[in-house]
């Protein structure tokens, strides 16, 4: 079940009362954005009601998911951010660098990883994503930094 009740039933009725506002605002005119109607500032406040029931339920609800899913935030977290270090800095970086980039900040995400493994890795897939996307492929993405060519 879930691990706060009273808090899942609280964000739930937030969400109630918010769409039932919504629904008794929709009758007063919002207007113009130069002259805001009646029905403007309940429409905004139900809006930010039922988010925040949402945000409530969900807190409640996600820690007991995470426990019983096993769910950590951390590897998540850096695989993304590993995504996009790769997706920004391609351009700036380069292909090689982006890749050992990409790599490390992987390999990061999970614990106990060794740093000499973690560098040789980097380089080896660095060197092979270089090979086969620049030099096989003829892909047009720099191969090394803008500011070393």
């Amino acid at each position: 079940m879930v691990a706060n009740v009273r808090d899942v039933l609280a964000g739930l009725f937030f969400v109630a009362v918010g769409v039932a506002v919504f629904l008794l605002s929709r009758g007063y005119g919002i207007g113009t954005p130069a002259h805001l109607g009646p029905g403007v500032f309940p429409m905004l406040l139900s809006g930010l009601l039922v988010a925040l029931g949402i945000a409530i339920a969900l807190v409640a609800v996600r820690d007991k998911v995470a426990a019983a899913v096993g769910l950590s935030w951390r590897p998540l977290l850096l695989v993304t951010a590993a995504v996009g270090v790769f997706g920004f800095g391609l351009d700036t970086l380069g292909l090689f660098a982006s890749v050992a980039l990409m790599v490390l900040v992987s390999r990061a995400a999970r614990s106990g990883q060794s740093v000499m493994e973690s560098l040789v890795m980097a380089l080896v897939l660095g060197a092979a994503a270089s090979f086969l996307f620049y030099y096989l492929l003829g892909l047009p993405v720099p191969l090394w930094p803008a500011f070393a060519a």
